[in-house]
């Protein structure tokens, strides 16, 4: 290699080229110093005392005006520099490869993943639009764990399950710059499924009876409640409790649950309401007292028996309060005497 100006030879390398494949060659001069490199290894510095000028055109790869002599072969990312480079800065160029002088720019994300939401089953995709250079990698995670072989611009997530929702990040980068990072969240939609039925339960008159059903499913997710079939004004929790009960409450109950994709229905379960019973039974002077709670307004028929199989009636209340008191004046002299309470039309 050598330099020459105006045809005339002036300084020279002692390194040569002798193959075909792509070498990276500078010259620097400092001074009066002129070192050659090939491949990031500098030749033994000679003395050029003359300066660089460029008064007419400058030649690169070629002698004289007519291209005589000519380098046959390749020359790219031709450079000339204000200042002379270091050994550091010219090993540099040549360690960068094919990316040479080339500028990188960090990587960005111009239109990041989008977040998704699909029923169980669908399939559905994320994707990114990034810019920077040179060329860009890159890699998609779920939950900050990387997805094997997911290094693409657009990530397809089929037959998707409810272990699919959660966070998808894609790193964008090039290997010379801080890479760039996008999330979007995955929602699942699951339709709503039943995990525990409302139970049948028995209560007494006045009190309180509350059913309760256990359920998964995607929000929003509605509930009604239905008696006998028919809508219960404000049964729209998954909890449905009845206060004061009444034997008019008395039916079976279902509830329907629903959300965007499907709807469940529960089993039925059957309220039965004790309308009446004995507090206390409380002998007094040669009769029993009978303390009995009911239904205001409710009529009932008080029955005895001696062996609790012939049952014989004892008195009909009509019309009482919720508490009353009953005297039984016919238990005087009696071994054993058994009662018990119906409600009456």
């Amino acid at each position: 290699m050598f330099l020459s100006r105006n045809g005339v030879s002036d300084v020279n390398s002692t390194k040569t080229v002798t193959d075909t494949q792509w070498h990276h060659v500078a010259v620097t001069k400092s001074g009066s110093t002129v070192v050659f490199y090939v491949d990031g290894v500098w030749d033994s510095p000679v003395t050029y005392t003359d300066v660089f000028t460029f008064s007419s055109n400058l030649e690169i790869g070629a002698v004289n005006d007519t291209f005589d002599a000519s380098f046959l072969g390749l020359i790219d990312e031709l450079a000339i520099y204000a200042r002379p480079l270091d050994t550091n800065e010219i090993q540099a160029l040549f360690s960068a490869g094919a990316s040479g002088k080339c500028p990188t720019f960090a990587p960005i994300i111009v239109t990041p993943p989008q977040n998704r939401t699909v029923p169980v089953g669908a399939n559905t995709s994320f994707s990114v639009t990034a810019g920077g250079s040179p060329i860009l990698s890159y890699q998609w995670s779920f939950n900050g764990a990387p997805i094997p072989d997911a290094t693409n611009a657009v990530l397809a997530v089929t037959n998707v399950k409810a272990t699919n929702a959660g966070t998808y990040t894609v790193t964008v980068s090039n290997g010379f710059a801080p890479p760039a990072t996008a999330s979007a969240t995955l929602t699942v939609s699951v339709p709503p499924t039943i995990t525990q039925q409302p139970k049948s339960q028995t209560v007494l008159v006045g009190s309180a009876a509350t059913f309760t059903v256990g359920y998964t499913g995607t929000p929003p997710l509605a509930f009604q409640w239905r008696r006998n079939g028919i809508l219960i004004s404000g049964g729209s929790s998954p909890t449905l409790v009845i206060n004061n009960v009444q034997s008019g409450n008395a039916g079976t109950y279902t509830v329907r649950i629903s959300n965007a994709l499907n709807f469940a229905l529960s089993d039925p379960a059957t309220l039965t309401v004790a309308s009446g019973r004995f507090l206390a039974l409380t002998p007094i002077a040669n009769s029993i007292q009978l303390n009995v709670q009911g239904e205001t307004g409710g009529n009932y028929i008080i029955e005895t028996s001696s062996d609790l199989k012939q049952w014989d009636p004892l008195a009909t209340l009509l019309n009482n309060p919720p508490n009353w008191q009953f005297t039984d004046t016919s238990a005087s002299g009696v071994s054993q005497r058994f009662y018990r309470l119906k409600k009456s039309p």
